[in-house]
């Protein structure tokens, strides 16, 4: 039986974000990894032996590994795995409904398909006659709705490599080429992949567009996560680029450089703006660079609270105040500089409570002022495994989770409180939240944590 990813009615997730005035999730949800109404419960087990599961209400084993984080969409979740493939799950079961491949080849088929249809990719028309353009050998693949049937499809489902002809970005072993994040509308889901391909789908798995953006430079692969802003689509590649959301169609680039961490998004004056992790700020609608020079991150994303930027990098954390006004000249104020643990800040920062909280590679916790700079604590937090995974906060409580399976609870606040520990498959994606139930993208599957009933 052949099931699809049906439009969210009953719950789609609209998140309103104070600084973009925009409907959308993905990576961090809103960007800024607080998720102020969810309840998770802190403590679960894995099935063992002859130990049943506790507060785990499904487990999904995924045809292969990733890094990006999940996104619910509605009745549906989306997930990422290597090398390029999309995947849609029921959000009540964990069945699969459908994939899609996002590679070189099927983004050169949509297009020539298009071409023999009388469009151009960028037309602005490509949901006209949609069914007509889209045949039966496009990559979007439906599968059944139980869980089993993964495993009796395994190798339907297992991810082409690509053929030895196509040449690839270089990319480092722990990124892989789906370390990005999805973002979703609550209508339509876009991807964009570590070769530089980025497409756009609805929630029953039908392919709007694809196409490729910009090869990656980094060297070491690609994991900066696509936003929706201002009613485009956020792209970072090597530059930033803004495109039309349903057609893909570029409306601006502005020049930037190839990093890990994704852009986030504030309001300055009346314009809506990107901070990015090359240290400069755009404006979301035209494209135009207005302020270059704050401190360029290595690994991670800044993080963006009462009008103050924070670029944690390894020894060093630097704070900047935007300016009020985009008019003229405008400049970062940098209001502080501190030392901090000597290790590799891939870990996105957070802040509540008036503190910035970043998680070191090596499992060290670092808290301090946001408005000062002044250093609460820097503590080991007790984690195992290469810390990759940025903090979420559910609630008053921040998650943190580290490549070795560690996830634990900490109360924000003068010291380190640690409240809950809990072991799971490897892992390096960003915990995810929705309501009472708590999602992790492990090597192997996908959970769905949450209170037995």
């Amino acid at each position: 039986m052949r099931t699809q990813c049906l439009t969210a009615t009953l719950a789609i997730i609209l998140l309103v974000s104070h600084a973009q005035g925009a409907v959308n999730v993905g990576f961090r949800d809103d960007g800024t990894g607080h998720y102020p109404k969810a309840e998770p419960v802190t403590t679960w087990q894995d099935a063992q032996d002859d130990k049943p599961a506790v507060n785990i209400t499904w487990k999904t084993k995924l045809p292969s590994w990733g890094n990006a984080s999940p996104v619910p969409v509605g009745d549906a979740i989306f997930v990422c795995a290597e090398p390029f493939t999309l995947i849609c799950l029921d959000a009540a079961t964990g069945a699969i409904r459908w994939q899609a491949t996002n590679d070189y080849a099927t983004a050169k088929s949509f297009a020539a398909r298009l071409a023999d249809a009388g469009k151009e990719p960028d037309s602005g028309n490509l949901n006209e006659d949609l069914a007509n353009i889209m045949g039966d050998d496009d990559t979007s693949m439906n599968v059944g709705e139980s869980g089993d049937d993964l495993q009796a499809m395994s190798a339907e489902l297992k991810p082409k490599e690509p053929p030895p002809t196509e040449t690839l970005p270089a990319k480092h072993g722990s990124t892989g080429y789906s370390s990005s994040t999805p973002v979703s509308d609550g209508k339509h889901v876009w991807a964009v992949f570590g070769n530089g391909v980025a497409a756009a789908y609805k929630l029953t798995g039908e392919r709007l567009w694809i196409r490729e953006i910009e090869r990656p430079t980094h060297g070491h692969g690609h994991s900066a996560s696509p936003r929706l802003v201002g009613g485009l689509l956020i792209v970072s590649v090597v530059n930033v680029h803004g495109l039309d959301p349903l057609t893909g169609e570029e409306r601006w680039k502005a020049k930037s450089g190839a990093r890990f961490g994704s852009p986030v998004v504030t309001k300055i004056a009346d314009t809506i703006c990107l901070v990015t992790p090359n240290g400069e700020i755009i404006e979301a609608k035209t494209g135009r660079v207005a302020t270059t020079g704050m401190k360029g991150l290595t690994y991670n994303g800044p993080v963006v609270a009462d009008g103050i930027a924070v670029f944690f990098n390894q020894g060093e954390a630097s704070a900047y105040r935007l300016p009020t006004s985009l008019q003229g000249t405008p400049k970062a104020e940098q209001i502080w500089k501190v030392p901090v643990p000597n290790e590799r800040m891939y870990a996105s920062p957070l802040v509540t409570g008036g503190r910035v909280y970043c998680l070191g590679q090596n499992g060290t916790l670092t808290a301090l002022d946001l408005k000062t700079g002044e250093i609460t604590y820097k503590e080991k937090a007790g984690t195992s495994g290469t810390c990759y995974s940025s903090i979420a906060a559910a609630g008053d409580q921040l998650i943190m989770a580290s490549e070795g399976g560690s996830v634990i609870f900490v109360n924000p606040g003068d010291t380190l409180d640690v409240t809950a520990r809990n072991k799971i498959e490897k892992l390096r994606s960003t915990p995810v939240l929705d309501g009472k139930r708590l999602y992790l993208r492990t090597m192997n599957h996908l959970y769905c944590i949450a209170a037995d009933k």
